[in-house]
């Protein structure tokens, strides 16, 4: 059964790889955010409700601009909050330029707040990198991503998200591993 679940995983990040390197769908709806959120980071970084280690994928030597491979891909994310859709698939995926992608397949807002009345909710990733493969010891870089905003009572499809990190790129070549949580907020 072991056996099975680790030849599973590899036929999964072949095709994740795969899917990296010949591109993505498109969708119907591309928002973009030009800079980081300008939210405080927390600098302790967020808690350790999941964990994703990265590979050492460094651009191809002799490729000068190959700035914009990508350093991890974190798919299928999970944000559950009651009267918040969220189907999968979805994917953020982060690039050695600083750089960012977020796409879901569908996210809907029928939350309500009050007497048939809502709120728009925000969507975050909430990141710490770090240089050991593990994740331990000190923090190299954190931040806040706002990944989507969603009124009430609107139901979203195919949704596209890119960003950049201005910070990022210093620290890229030292990381090796990310802690991150997904958070709702208004």
């Amino acid at each position: 059964m072991l056996f099975e679940t680790s030849r599973i995983q590899s036929v999964l990040l072949s095709c994740i790889l795969s899917l990296l390197l010949f591109g993505c769908s498109s969708s119907n709806e591309d928002e973009s955010v030009d800079a980081a959120a300008n939210e405080p980071v927390n600098e302790e970084g967020p808690e350790i409700t999941a964990v994703a280690t990265t590979q050492s994928l460094l651009p191809p030597k002799g490729k000068p601009g190959s700035l914009s491979y990508p350093i991890f891909l974190l798919e299928n994310l999970d944000f559950f909050r009651e009267g918040l859709d969220y189907e999968n698939p979805a994917q953020f995926t982060m690039f050695y330029n600083g750089g960012w992608e977020f796409y879901a397949d569908r996210i809907a807002n029928y939350r309500n707040t009050s007497a048939d009345e809502g709120v728009t909710w925000v969507l975050w990733l909430r990141a710490s990198f770090h240089g050991e493969r593990d994740c331990s010891g000190p923090i190299l870089y954190a931040e806040n991503y706002r990944l989507y905003s969603i009124g009430y009572n609107e139901d979203e499809r195919n949704i596209k998200v890119t960003g950049h990190d201005i910070k990022f790129p210093q620290k890229a070549s030292e990381i090796r591993c990310i802690r991150y949580y997904q958070e709702w907020t208004r």
